[in-house]
């Protein structure tokens, strides 16, 4: 039978009013501005004209605007302005006229609304000039300003740009995320245009919605809070100018937050890098909870027994901290002052390699720590031992050694293989690996792996029974800390199919956490595979936001499906469908599909909710005891008390 449509969600969120873009102001000098969204224009909320002064200042500093204007000698002036803050916020405002502070407004004090403040001021002797500063602190929220005035009773305002109308801003797309709550999705665009008509489709092309938009003086505001869950794309044109981004892509989510975190999903990053400044929000809004990164022995350790941790690189990690989401640092490769600064064999080198690991391990707290990356890997790996699981034995030992008696609360992942490598993998066990390992990590890039990630299946029995062998018939858990494909070498579509259906595989054979290789593209030119791993495309000048691929889509779905719900069984339907189900019961969440299409039957008495691989959710409701369900390539994700899958002859 034929699927229904669920009914349209009621939402539970409005669409923001108002739109705001980093600016300077005419006639304003500005200080304290450690970040492009400290200082903004606003439309939509503004007192007067079409324009606001929006500051977030984000500390307890703050970010302060001055001016300076001509006034006479022992003359009263009055002073006036416009002001609030969100309920929500901490943020407070001073004002100051000729060095003297006037009051401390305190978010607090207002509702969310304009109030209006005003007080005299007396000129000294000599006093022939003022300076008006405003200032905002806080470390959440901001505050908004408008209609400032100074003036002698009846006479002109002295106050230059007191509305804050004549702004420069860049042009560009002003959403600090593109991953958005259905009921609350909108995109703000900051252009020197009028008007601009917009087109959103959904990802087979199909138009979902389309209007215009009217600017307020450069600022344009489009709201989406019609749109369903579902990955997206819009277009923008407008016949009086360019606009910053023609076209971009967008995502929408009814479950914005997770109300439990899921360890078993994480994501490969390269925080050192300056694109992904900023990436922890997107990470947050996936549903990541770890992060995996590169530790760069070589760039820490820059005196001997001294190591310097880049302050720049602390303050990422402590951003996706902060939402929630832990470090799996990579202690890598060399340095100088150890065996000629290639991978270390020497008594020195590995106990200078042990010592900077469980430096790494203190100075983060870190509650595991990856020895080594892809030490098989000869770009890696040039020691003079060799790329053996004997040599990161020699390596292994004593370095887990230390970290478990000095840092007892991180565990000991490795050796992070560059493909799954069973004669490596044996090798170290028999050498007694197993036992300074908390967890086996590898990173299946094996045979198959270009025809799609069925290959795991086979991959990971095999490497769960070596484990057994080699550990008194016990498993151990496997981390697989990478994995991913290119969308220089699948569509992008494909890249998210694949994500649903190798995580699925993974957490159906024992593995414990499973690292997406990686969360931003790692360059702009897109036939390079190297450059097209990522969830999300790098940001730009007119796009500050990262843009998401389906791929982010998907594994949103993919963690706001499986949170909570451990793997329970493999429905046994034919050779080339696949259906695995997680959680008990009417909790359940099987993630299906087929490489060759097939039509499944399940048995069950109550509806079904069946959610594609990028959102889009209908109902089945049973006939006759049982529900049908086309599979192909694409994943769909069945929510219900499902039995006895079988296809359909």
């Amino acid at each position: 039978m034929s699927p229904t449509p669920t009914p349209k969600p009621v939402a539970q969120f409005s669409p923001p009013t108002t739109v705001s873009a980093p600016a300077a102001f005419a006639g304003w000098d500005a200080a304290g501005v450690a970040n492009d969204a400290a200082l903004r224009a606003e439309a939509g909320e503004s007192s007067e004209g079409n324009i606001a002064l929006l500051l977030t200042p984000g500390g307890p500093d703050g970010v302060t605007l001055r001016q300076t204007v001509s006034v006479a000698p022992l003359t009263t002036y009055s002073f006036g302005v416009d002001h609030f803050a969100s309920l929500e916020s901490n943020t407070a405002i001073s004002i100051a006229v000729g060095g003297n502070a006037l009051t401390r407004l305190e978010a607090a004090q207002t509702a969310a609304e304009w109030e209006h403040a005003s007080w005299e001021y007396t000129t000294g002797t000599d006093e022939y000039s003022l300076e008006l500063s405003i200032n905002a602190a806080g470390d959440t929220g901001s505050a908004r300003i408008d209609n400032v005035s100074l003036n002698v009773a009846g006479g002109e305002n002295l106050i230059a740009n007191a509305s804050f109308e004549d702004y420069a801003a860049d042009a560009q797309i002003t959403n600090e995320s593109l991953i958005m709550q259905s009921g609350a999705a909108s995109i703000g665009i900051a252009a020197r245009v009028q008007s601009a008509q917009w087109n959103v489709r959904d990802v087979s092309g199909a138009d979902v919605e389309s209007g215009s938009i009217e600017f307020q003086n450069g600022l344009g505001l489009l709201p989406l809070g019609e749109l369903r869950q579902g990955y997206y794309s819009v277009e923008f044109a407008s016949v009086e100018g360019n606009l910053p981004v023609q076209t971009l892509t967008f995502m929408v989510l009814d479950e914005a937050a997770l109300a439990e975190p899921d360890e078993r999903f994480g994501v490969g990053t390269h925080l050192d890098r300056d694109y992904y400044a900023g990436s922890e929000l997107p990470a947050e809004q996936i549903g990541f909870t770890s992060a995996r990164t590169d530790m760069f022995w070589s760039k820490t350790e820059l005196n001997q027994g001294e190591y310097s941790f880049d302050p720049t690189l602390d303050g990422r990690i402590a951003a996706f901290a902060a939402r929630g989401i832990e470090l799996l640092p990579i202690s890598a490769y060399a340095n100088k002052y150890y065996d000629g600064g290639v991978a270390v064999s020497s008594p020195e080198g590995i106990a200078g390699y042990a010592n900077y690991s469980n430096a790494i391990a203190t100075h983060y707290g870190a509650t595991a720590i990856e020895l080594f990356n892809e030490y098989n890997h000869e770009p890696f790996n040039k020691g003079a031992c060799g790329r053996t699981g004997s040599c990161y034995q020699q390596l292994l030992a004593p370095t887990a050694d230390k970290i478990h008696s000095e840092s007892p609360g991180t565990k000991v992942v490795g050796p992070a293989n560059a493909r799954q490598d069973d004669p490596f993998l044996t090798e170290l066990y028999q050498a007694g690996g197993l036992q300074y390992l908390d967890a086996v990590s590898f990173h299946p890039y094996e045979e198959g792996y270009n025809s799609g990630p069925e290959f795991l299946i086979a991959n990971l029995e095999q490497a769960n029974a070596r484990i057994r062998e080699f550990n008194d018939g016990k498993p151990k858990p496997i981390w697989l800390t990478e994995l991913g494909w290119s969308t220089s070498l699948v569509t992008e579509s494909q890249q998210a199919e694949n994500l649903i259906r190798a995580e699925a595989i993974a957490l159906a054979a024992n593995v414990e956490r499973f690292f997406w290789y990686d969360l931003v593209n790692d360059g702009l030119d897109p036939v390079e595979a190297e450059n097209s791993f990522g969830l999300l495309h790098q940001r730009s000048e007119v796009l500050p936001a990262f843009q998401p691929k389906p791929a982010a889509m998907a594994q949103a779905m993919m963690i706001r499906k499986l949170t909570g719900k451990a793997f329970s069984e493999r429905d046994t339907l034919s050779e080339t469908s696949y259906s695995f189900a997680f959680g008990e019961g009417a909790e359940s969440t099987r993630v299906a599909w087929a490489t060759s299409p097939v039509r499944v039957s399940y048995e069950t008495q109550s509806p079904v909710v069946m959610t594609s691989y990028l959102g889009a959710v209908t109902e089945l409701k049973p006939k006759k005891g049982k529900v049908t369900v086309d599979l192909g390539l694409q994943p769909v994700f069945l929510d219900g008390d499902l039995s006895k899958g079988r296809v359909v002859k």
